[in-house]
């Protein structure tokens, strides 16, 4: 089992970072960490040298895409009233093929560090859902547009790298629905790529239960919705391990929000931003061992998934979170 942490050499991350002996690689053993999951969310790799250190890479993530994909235009300009906005968001596609070009780059940009893994996300929501809780698209039916997608690039990545899709508590890999689970890998393995997983997300699993009220709790649920996976669960390849109890907030937002504000990108950025922290708080385990969910899962990669406002912070989180 490696034990990794969340990394992207933005903001003054990189700064910190080369005050340790041998940058990167210093911080790491300082931490005693294998390495970073490396977040890679444009269409060329960094300059900061970090390759020798990535284990993995977090592809770019669009939360709101199934318009695009669909082509629903009506509702794309609603959420994005300018054209250009939408260009950006998309990273400069304006159609469903320039699209691909752009997750074939980013994939090219992960590949150059070499990694073992990619991570994917499988979700969709806009930006009234997010808010709302009532979304325009079903599980099943992101499961099947992430299928076309991932068909259309699966080409790009190697065999030998495996792809681990992430669960949300948004419509898409959400791993509560265990039929939906078996049905999306039976889709992807059609494709003709097998060296597929799961990113389990353990906040972001928490998320799925708004009841949960302590860490206690929370470690209980991850292992019950493992035992309805059945031999499903043997995809958990991985842990974005970090505690989410947000439960009380859910309720408290979907009550006030239920208006008719109509939320847009790139306008509401920031409130938006804001109120995805306060859902997916990506706080250290601290008050309970994790062992029982490790035990139970036995993953082969674990990222200490958190946010932090500086790496001196960060290795504090970790230390609190680390798997003995």
């Amino acid at each position: 089992m490696k034990q990794l942490t969340n990394y992207c050499p933005v903001m003054n991350y990189a700064e910190e970072i080369s005050k340790y002996p041998n940058n990167l690689a210093g911080y790491c053993k300082d931490n005693k960490l294998d390495g970073v999951e490396l977040y890679l969310y444009g269409v060329e790799p960094f300059t900061d040298p970090c390759k020798q250190e990535t284990i993995g890479v977090h592809l770019k993530y669009w939360p709101s895409w199934m318009d695009f994909w669909y082509g629903n235009d009506n509702r794309l300009e609603k959420f994005f009233p300018k054209a250009e906005d939408r260009k950006q968001y998309f990273l400069g596609a304006t159609t469903k093929e320039q699209w691909l070009e752009v997750i074939r780059a980013n994939i090219k940009a992960a590949l150059y560090y070499e990694p073992e893994y990619l991570v994917w996300h499988v979700a969709d929501c806009d930006y009234e859902s997010i808010y709302t809780w009532d979304f325009a698209y079903a599980s099943e039916q992101v499961l099947q547009a992430t299928v076309e997608v991932f068909k259309e690039i699966a080409a790009e990545i190697p065999k030998n790298v495996q792809v681990l899709f992430e669960n949300l508590w948004w419509p898409g890999l959400k791993l509560t629905e265990p039929l939906l689970v078996g049905y999306f890998f039976e889709e992807i393995f059609k494709q003709g790529y097998e060296n597929v997983g799961i990113m389990l997300d353990t906040g972001h699993l928490m998320n799925t239960n708004p009841a949960i009220r302590t860490e206690a709790e929370g470690l209980e649920y991850i292992i019950e919705i493992g035992k309805r996976l059945g031999s499903l669960k043997n995809f958990v390849q991985g842990f974005h391990l970090s505690c989410s109890l947000s439960g009380i907030y859910q309720r408290k937002f979907i009550k006030e929000t239920r208006d008719n504000k109509q939320w847009q990108y790139p306008k509401d950025a920031m409130s938006i931003m804001h109120h995805i922290t306060a859902l997916d708080q990506h706080k250290p385990f601290k008050e309970r061992n994790v062992a029982p969910i490790v035990e139970f899962y036995n993953p082969r990669y674990i990222n200490h998934e958190l946010y932090y406002d500086n790496m001196e912070q960060l290795a504090k989180y970790i230390e609190i979170q680390r798997v003995k």
